[in-house]
């Protein structure tokens, strides 16, 4: 179930088309080649970041949010995980000292490892993520709805998945042996 919804989850991430999906299926070399690119640059960016933090660290971020997009597409999800939760923790400490530039990367996190989440069956994380990226982005809406209020609506929609998806996960009858 949450395979199809998965890819086209990361489709809209990584502001693909939708119709996008066989491309991600069958070049996976091309994929491979992304995440290499991904890597060299984060490591890049680290070394960067060790000097001029202030100036790096969200390039660290979002490189590490980016490769966690690309380990999602090639089924790494493990590693997609723990992309996403550093990317998430330099974004906070991001947000501490400058919340108005870096609070929609902790949302986009949020979504991001809630997206992971749910494809693990993790259903109460992604719910946990889900319900503060979707507490960000309403309170960005108040002051800037056109850009937030999609969010708003998308990450609704994940909470409603991840609801649809406990239900049916919880509501299994449990099978007795006599």
């Amino acid at each position: 179930m949450f395979s199809r919804l998965f890819t086209l989850a990361l489709l809209v991430l990584a502001d693909l088309p939708v119709d996008a999906a066989p491309v991600l299926n069958s070049d996976q070399n091309r994929m491979e080649e992304t995440r290499k690119e991904h890597e060299e640059a984060l490591k890049t960016y680290r070394q960067l970041a060790q000097k001029e933090p202030e100036a790096y660290l969200p390039e660290v971020a979002q490189t590490l949010n980016n490769l966690g997009i690309v380990d999602s597409a090639q089924n790494r999800a493990e590693e997609a995980r723990k992309a996403f939760a550093e990317a998430l923790k330099i974004s906070r400490e991001l947000a501490q000292k400058n919340r108005g530039t870096y609070l929609p990367y902790v949302a986009t996190t949020l979504n991001n490892l809630g997206t992971i989440d749910s494809a693990q069956n993790r259903l109460e994380e992604a719910r946990k993520a889900f319900a503060e990226a979707l507490k960000i982005y309403r309170l960005l809406a108040q002051k800037y709805p056109e850009s937030y209020l999609p969010e708003v609506a998308q990450t609704l929609t994940n909470l409603g998945i991840v609801d649809i998806a406990r239900r049916v996960l919880f509501s299994r009858p449990t099978r007795r042996h006599n």
